[in-house]
């Protein structure tokens, strides 16, 4: 195993040959981009695990400062605001992650025998030499666990995360999707669609929505949510253009030359991921901003022939009545001391509350 303190001093070619499809976000650009920007103002470690002289595995370490009010909903997020006048650091963590500062819904490990082992030793090494006292590996869906769940006998405690929405795509047409839909989604979506007016839907590339203006729509985004692991910087949007080039997918709801909304897609082979998005300040608008760039991704995927269409967290009804379903995902926590740690286990479904939701019946 080795440890490196930038993704600059990894081969591009060295790293991206251990990534696979479902991992998206693990991509030495993408990588780049985050800790070229300093989100969070995080510090990275990248570790290559090796069987031989053949490397086989990757991960990313960064730590940066989380609350852990994050998932206790609005009415105690705003008590711990007010405790927070008079001791900043009420609640407040610096957690050692494998994983990036930015919330995709996936992890950033590859899962290779013996290497969880020998990624618990490295973290705790780090740690030890940061005084950092608390770890968190995320994210994993349900079906991944039986790959993870050794995590557990390394101290870890499993807690539940937010889940993520993804669909099938195996439609050749929009409408031929729209004809697979139930028919109150479906006039739903014509509705919708119907009070785009003089709105266009434009998909291309990076060249249709600036870093700037994505960046001042993302923040509308983030100051309505909810849950809010991390914020990222304008900075992370302009290396971002760079770093995906052509690679970066947009679609985005235009009036004249104004965008009013966009959604970011990246492609991994046959799947198509919805990677963030940009709205305007106030939630309803009469144009329907964001449910029609949702059916504009849909598109986007169908007419990529696509098989796979991920849509990440949050925002849950609004691609249930797309066609999205929900799976559950997971992290794994563990505090270095040990009675703080039996301590949060002991809070674990208050502080990683389990979000179970209902199944929509969207298609006939």
């Amino acid at each position: 195993m080795r440890r490196f303190s930038s993704i600059h001093e990894i081969p591009e070619n060295l790293w991206d040959g251990l990534v696979a499809e479902e991992h998206p976000y693990h991509t030495h650009r993408l990588i780049r981009a985050v800790e070229d920007a300093r989100v969070e103002r995080s510090r990275f470690w990248h570790l290559l695990f090796y069987d031989g002289n053949r490397a086989v595995s990757s991960a990313v370490l960064s730590a940066f400062t989380v609350s852990l009010d994050l998932f206790l909903g609005p009415a105690f997020q705003k008590l711990a605001a007010i405790v927070r006048r008079r001791f900043p650091r009420f609640l407040r963590i610096d957690v050692l992650f494998c994983g990036l500062p930015a919330s995709f819904g996936q992890s950033n490990v590859i899962v290779r025998d013996g290497v969880l082992a020998l990624l618990v030793r490295e973290m705790e090494s780090i740690a030890h030499e940061s005084g950092l006292r608390f770890f968190c590996i995320k994210e994993f869906k349900a079906h991944e666990l039986p790959r993870v769940d050794a995590l557990e006998d390394h101290g870890f405690f499993r807690g539940s995360s937010i889940p993520y929405m993804s669909m099938d795509v195996r439609w050749r047409t929009f409408d031929e999707y729209l004809g697979s839909l139930r028919h109150s989604y479906r006039r739903h979506i014509r509705r919708s669609l119907a009070k785009l007016g003089t709105i266009r839907i434009v998909a291309g590339g990076a060249e249709v929505v600036s870093p700037r203006r994505f960046f001042e729509l993302y923040c509308n985004v983030m100051a309505r949510s909810e849950t809010k692991l991390e914020m990222l910087n304008e900075a992370f949007f302009e290396r971002l253009w760079i770093e995906l080039g052509a690679e970066l997918q947009v679609v985005a709801a235009v009036d004249d030359d104004h965008v009013l909304g966009a959604a970011l897609l990246v492609k991994s082979g046959t799947t198509l991921n919805f990677m963030l998005v940009g709205l305007p300040a106030t939630r309803q608008t009469p144009n329907d901003v964001y449910f029609n760039l949702l059916y504009a991704i849909v598109e986007q995927a169908i007419r990529q022939r696509c098989e796979r269409l991920n849509l990440g967290q949050t925002a849950y009804w609004g691609k249930q009545q797309i066609g999205g379903e929900a799976e559950e995902e997971f992290l794994f926590f563990k505090a270095a001391s040990p009675w703080l740690h039996a301590l949060l286990r002991s809070l674990r479904r208050i502080l990683f509350p389990r979000l179970k939701l209902q199944s929509a019946r969207v298609f006939k």
